[in-house]
């Protein structure tokens, strides 16, 4: 095996497809957001508190996965589920471990913090524990495990990423908009924990592990979600709405969110319909898409419009936080719907005043410029 695939393997360890294009983009979303609302202007140690944020963000993430799937492996082993940590040898295993630390830890030697910052990291730290350790093991009851999860995923990692940056700026911040923020970042991360447990529910009776899905039922776990995601809805409207009593520049977010909604209002009225809604997993993703990928590009353009140079950012976000499949299909969208008939009109624009000026109206013959040449060399 080659050094490479060695990397990959251990890297793999981590479940990194799992997290780096999901809820990840959606943290450093709210990292942009944080620079939006604090009218951040682009220097480079604020540029350099943005890269450090992405690493620590990562490290984090990986740590978390990194914890479960550790004290995870019998569990996985009596579901039948491969634990990709338990594949590699246990010297992988520690120097994962240690590169994951330095992830997480190093960019706080340069991250501006106060003793709250700390206690932020400790609370995060001690989810991941709390849910896994086998002797507490939180993750195998029926109540603490959701909102265990939701704290770790989302809602402590945005505290974190808010504290910190409003270390950059102290003066006044709209506290009722962050809040409302904070309560919808928790229900996004319980709603996605109850997904988790329902695809799981097979795996986690054969592993004689609890679950709230497996508390509830197929009826009430329905009615609990079709809930989880109303509110959701309406939490993340009523918060964009909110934005604009800070600046008339959010308009864009509400803007696109209303478009986003018609365009899936059919899919989102699937919601209310009872009959085997467990298995519809479009809908109960539809607002992650905004989530991960509108939402931090809303959050950069109006960064960028408080300072051009952002602008660095971009590539760099495009590269390591958005689905290649999402890019692909926007490019060939935009091709094909809007750059090619744009630049047709153009040139065909161009060719029909060339002819004009040698005397020949093209409008007035009918005729393409190939087919009048075709027509002349007929004639000839």
């Amino acid at each position: 095996m080659s050094q490479f695939s060695n990397i990959v393997k251990v890297l793999s360890a981590t479940r990194i497809s799992d997290w780096r294009l999901s809820f990840v983009p959606f943290i450093i979303g709210c990292v942009y957001f944080w620079a939006s609302l604090l009218h951040l202007d682009f220097s480079f140690f604020h540029f350099l508190i943005f890269c450090l944020s992405i690493c620590t963000s990562f490290g984090f993430a990986a740590l978390g996965y990194f914890i479960n799937e550790f004290f995870d492996k019998k569990h996985d082993a009596q579901a039948g589920k491969i634990n990709k940590l338990a594949i590699l040898t246990w010297p992988k295993q520690l120097f994962l471990f240690l590169l994951i630390l330095m992830l997480c830890f190093a960019p706080w030697l340069i991250l501006p913090t106060s003793r709250f910052s700390f206690i932020l990291i400790a609370i995060e730290i001690l989810c991941f524990l709390l849910y896994s350790l086998p002797f507490i093991r939180l993750k195998n009851t029926y109540y603490f495990a959701g909102i265990l999860d939701a704290s770790y995923a989302y809602l402590v990692p945005a505290m974190l990423s808010f504290h910190t940056f409003s270390l950059l700026r102290l003066e006044y911040h709209p506290i009722a908009q962050i809040n409302f923020f904070f309560a919808l970042l928790f229900f996004i991360g319980y709603r996605n924990i109850l997904i988790h447990q329902i695809n799981d529910v097979l795996g986690d009776i054969k592993a004689n592990s609890k679950s709230l899905v497996q508390k509830l039922g197929v009826d009430r776990t329905r009615l609990l979600l079709q809930l989880l995601l109303f509110v959701e809805l309406s939490l993340v409207f009523s918060f964009s709405l909110s934005l604009l009593f800070i600046s008339y520049k959010y308009i864009f977010i509400v803007l696109t969110l209303l478009a986003y909604l018609i365009y899936h209002r059919k899919d989102f009225l699937n919601i209310i319909k009872p009959e085997a809604f467990l298995s519809l997993k479009k809908e109960r993703h539809l607002l992650d898409l905004f989530y991960q990928l509108y939402f931090p590009l809303l959050s950069l353009g109006y960064l960028l419009s408080i300072d051009f140079r952002w602008l660095i950012l971009l590539p760099l976000h495009l590269l390591i936080l958005v689905k290649k499949d999402y890019l692909k299909n926007f490019f060939d969208t935009a091709w094909h719907q809007n750059v090619r008939p744009l630049l047709s009109l153009v040139l065909n624009y161009i060719i029909f005043l060339v002819f004009l000026m040698l005397g020949i109206n093209l409008k007035k013959e009918k005729k393409s410029a190939l087919e009048y040449f075709q027509t002349k060399n007929k004639d000839k």
